[in-house]
């Protein structure tokens, strides 16, 4: 199991953001070194990949809880993306302003990080919250998200959209850099082509994203 996170030259790297690498844990009686954690178990707390991730706090109800099925899945990319709203339920916003978030691509879903300063410029996961903020699943009532991308391949290689037929919304990312965009690009193809499990219904209807 791993995450692989997309730094800003767009390289990846692994593990997870919480799991940072150990020198050997010693005992505290005779410093004898302990047996080593087994391999391919780390501890995630931006979600747990193995456990069903109950997202509370994530729509407009906060007395309601958001249920997610993760089981199973691996978190595919993650990194420091800007998103910007092009088309909200059939109209252009008035301002359309990019926003800045950490990003994970979780098996059917998109989950956002707000960053810990709205200053910062910050690209690394520790300049990011570790609560999560917002949940886009890739599949829902109206069918699944359309992936276009590069946006333009001339002149913004960087950017890619998702748009969402069925609520005729679309939203524009763009990456730090165009190798970190094509990651992107070829784990949402991958993704979107797959069997992925649709989320509750509550969830649709529950989530705000903006």
């Amino acid at each position: 199991m791993r995450c692989d996170s997309v730094n800003s030259l767009g390289s990846h790297e692994p593990g997870c953001p919480s799991a940072q690498g150990s020198q050997g844990s010693r005992h505290l009686l005779d410093d004898s070194e302990l047996d080593p954690p087994q391999p391919g178990h780390h501890e995630c707390t931006s979600p747990p990949h193995t456990l069903t991730r109950t997202w509370s706090g994530l729509s407009s109800d906060s007395d309601t809880e958001v249920v997610f099925e993760v089981s199973g899945e691996e978190c595919g990319v993650q990194g420091p993306l800007r998103r910007k709203t092009v088309i909200k339920d059939g109209r252009r916003p008035a301002v359309a302003a990019w926003h800045r978030y950490w990003v994970q691509l979780w098996g059917g879903a998109l989950v956002y990080y707000h960053p810990k300063s709205l200053t910062s410029r910050g690209q690394e996961r520790a300049d990011f919250k570790t609560s999560p903020c917002k949940l886009q699943p890739l599949i829902g009532p109206g069918g699944k998200l359309v992936l276009v991308g590069p946006h333009d391949a001339q002149s913004q290689p960087d950017v890619f959209q998702l748009s969402d037929p069925a609520k005729a919304t679309i939203y524009k990312f763009r990456a730090p850099s165009v190798s970190a965009a094509k990651s992107w690009i070829t784990n949402l193809q991958q993704a979107l082509s797959e069997n992925i499990q649709r989320p509750p219904e509550m969830l649709e209807n529950l989530m705000t994203f903006e």
